[in-house]
């Protein structure tokens, strides 16, 4: 069960590892109910069944820290700006807040907080790109800021 709730959480993500965690330990807390109806029970069923609640509560802490309910609620865009942000930063764990969002001659222009233990960003969205902006700078600025590039990378 380690192994592969592990293997979850590597290959996908801790989020997703937290849920199969939490099932899994709801299946073999059933699997108990007959041990824990006998009126002696042994060592190895207590111990047991302690690892299991162990483990639920474990996948309980993965879940809620690593979003809970809300990245059932999460959009599209949210979470490729999530997965370009861990990209930027080199890290498995951001977290993003939309700042602002501006339609300028068509385009509609997104600016998301992106930040890690360590290291903020702004990063600026479209429907068809992304690209990381200073924090330093005004959200309005990041978006003039991509404006003015794009106007660039047309006239080329």
């Amino acid at each position: 069960m380690t192994a592969l709730v592990v293997a979850i959480g590597v290959v996908f993500n801790w989020w997703l590892a937290g849920i199969v965690l939490v099932q899994i330990c709801g299946v073999m807390l059933f699997a108990f109910e007959g041990f824990l109806r006998k009126p002696a029970l042994s060592r190895a069923v207590l111990s047991r069944l302690a690892l299991t609640l162990g483990g639920c509560v474990l996948g309980v802490a993965l879940f809620f820290g690593n979003g809970g309910f809300g990245r059932f609620h999460t959009s599209g865009e949210e979470r490729r700006v999530e997965r370009f942000g861990e990209l930027a930063l080199s890290t498995s764990s951001v977290s993003v807040e939309k700042v602002t969002a501006r339609r300028v001659a068509g385009c509609e222009y997104t600016v998301w907080d992106v930040r890690s233990r360590r290291i903020r960003i702004y990063v600026v969205s479209t429907a068809t790109r992304v690209a990381v902006a200073d924090p330093s700078e005004s959200a309005e600025d990041a978006i003039a800021n991509q404006v003015a590039a794009r106007r660039v990378s047309r006239r080329r």
